[in-house]
């Protein structure tokens, strides 16, 4: 298995969690096995999606929509 098959839930909470994550994009990336150019631009383009400004803002968002605890 490679890091991303691991990592198969659903692509709406697992952006969630991730991006709301405390882990820096470079750990993100390599947990993950991807780019660190690839978490940087998925976590723009959530912020972006969602009219936010900031990770604390996407862990706000996420926690009050029950996608994390």
């Amino acid at each position: 298995f490679s890091s991303r098959r691991r990592h198969t839930r659903c692509s709406r909470d697992w952006s969630s969690d991730v991006c709301s994550s405390d882990l820096s994009n470079r750990d993100i990336a390599a947990m993950l096995g991807i780019s660190l150019t690839t978490v940087e631009t998925h976590r723009a383009r959530v912020l972006n999606k969602l009219s936010l400004h900031n990770a604390a803002e996407i862990a706000l968002y996420a926690l009050r929509r029950g996608v994390i605890r």
